[in-house]
């Protein structure tokens, strides 16, 4: 009965509810009936999925790291409960960030599912979406924007073309296509996933108002906030009607309305929501996860408006809650402390600054080396993260305090992220072992120096201001 009523929450997407009835039940099971029963694994399992659904990803991994030999044990490696553990832990690891744990597990379970269910099945489609989103996370875009458009031709075949399973899917490919810069592609495929649930859901269903959240997200990135604003006041008013002023849509789509005025620079009617939801957020005691948005958003307006104080106040609890999720390797709690130096350069404390940046760079370096296994992804994923923001942020940092040492590291930065361009590039063609780093820093020498050079205003040798101009010339004629 536990199972059952629990699966039924599932179903529902009451995931707090199925996990406030597993939690006890568990041990419980584990006592009676002992850990390697049947009833007990799927107890076990249901709780992992629950929790990733919940996004406590580290509970999800705990649990099911401890019971995947039990389950493969028990039922086999072909049986859907193996399988389905071995996607949900993957894709708890893909979101935790570790992508080598991830990939295994989730090319894992994709392979099963199509021998045991068919290549066609929703369940292997939803794997197929979750190798996708691996892929996009390790930077190999091509390969991701292959998966999904396969994931969408196989569910128009195998489903119809008015499916609604089609929405997620246009709406992941959407999402890479932004993230890979094509904004008018990703804006015409975000439409599409609009368009097509208003001809199956119908205007004002909770799919459609989620499609024109994300259409309306597209719309800021491309700065066209008072297209994003008229969609999501009407987004806003609709939910209210229908779900409730608390309901976690109308919070979303509440938080995004806050960002199309902070876009327009309308920051009290922005500052009024986000304080709103704050409140809400913390005396409801939800899921620390959803409370991000709202602190970098109130970081981000105060910053804007050089409240330094409280804008570090809300940027340092966004960190917080970061590090104790996700880990401090992750790329949001990396990226939150290249967004704390860039506020105390402005506060004008250097110290603090760099020793964040160094930070960054220390963990951006381990994070690729623990991830990758594989050479050329570790290339790709090196050019990805070290041609980050942190890097323009070091360059503020040696403009700001153009001392020797930040000269010297400006410059190592930059040879350091054309040497992984030039890898990336030149493994097309040659074995990874046949690459020679002193050859291509010596190829790479005067490229870098010149770049180097227009960037900062003095030398790290001399003490009179360099001539870019001058300089410029002299190393054209120099090669």
């Amino acid at each position: 009965i536990m199972v059952f009523l629990a699966t039924l929450y599932q179903s529902q997407h009451y995931f707090h509810l199925a996990v406030s009835l597993l939690e006890p039940a568990l041990p419980a099971s584990q006592q009676k009936l002992g850990k390697d029963n049947q009833t007990t694994l799927r107890i076990s399992n249901l709780l992992v999925s629950s929790y990733a659904r919940l996004n406590q990803y580290k509970q999800a991994v705990t649990i099911g790291v401890q019971t995947l030999a039990l389950n493969l044990s028990v039922f086999g490696d072909r049986h859907i409960e193996s399988i389905n553990l071995q996607a949900n832990l993957g894709a708890a690891y893909l979101f935790l960030g570790q992508l080598d744990e991830a990939e295994s597990l989730l090319t894992n379970a994709w392979g099963l599912k199509k021998e045991t269910l068919g290549e066609d099945h929703p369940e292997t489609l939803a794997s197929a979406n979750d190798l996708a989103l691996l892929y996009q996370e390790q930077g190999r875009y091509l390969l991701a924007v292959s998966m999904f458009k396969e994931v969408i031709t196989r569910k128009q075949t195998a489903l119809g073309k008015l499916s609604p399973r089609l929405i997620p899917s246009l709406s992941n490919l959407a999402g890479l296509y932004a993230l890979q810069g094509q904004q008018e592609l990703a804006l015409k495929t975000y439409q599409q996933a609009t368009e097509l649930s208003q001809k199956i859901h119908g205007d004002n269903h909770p799919e459609t108002l989620k499609s024109q959240v994300n259409l309306a997200v597209q719309y800021m990135a491309q700065h066209r906030f008072s297209h994003a604003e008229t969609v999501l006041i009407n987004v806003v008013n609709t939910y209210n009607q229908s779900l409730g002023e608390t309901h976690t849509e109308t919070l979303i789509g509440l938080n995004n309305l806050a960002s199309a005025y902070i876009g327009q620079n309308k920051l009290k009617q922005a500052e009024a929501i986000l304080l709103k939801l704050k409140a809400h957020y913390d005396s409801s005691g939800a899921d620390r996860l959803k409370i991000i948005t709202v602190l970098n958003d109130l970081g981000h307006l105060y910053h804007q408006q050089h409240r330094y104080p409280l804008a570090e106040e809300f940027y340092l609890r966004k960190r917080s809650i970061q590090q104790s999720v996700l880990g401090n390797m992750h790329a949001d709690t990396r990226s939150s402390n290249t967004q704390l130096a860039a506020l105390y350069f402005e506060m004008k404390l250097p110290e603090k600054a760099e020793a964040l940046f160094d930070k960054v760079l220390a963990n951006t370096r381990q994070y690729i080396s623990n991830q990758f296994s594989n050479a050329m992804a570790q290339e790709i994923k090196a050019y990805v993260q070290l041609s980050s923001r942190s890097d323009s942020f070091y360059f503020t940092l040696f403009l700001t305090h153009p001392s020797p040492q930040n000269s010297q590291r400006a410059y190592n930065l930059l040879l350091d992220r054309k040497k992984d361009f030039l890898y990336l590039n030149l493994q097309k063609n040659l074995p990874h072992d046949s690459l020679n780093a002193e050859q291509v820093q010596t190829a790479l020498q005067d490229n870098v120096l010149v770049e180097y050079y227009l960037y900062q205003p003095y030398s790290p040798t001399q003490t009179k201001p360099w001539q870019p101009v001058h300089i410029l010339a002299t190393v054209i004629n120099k090669e």
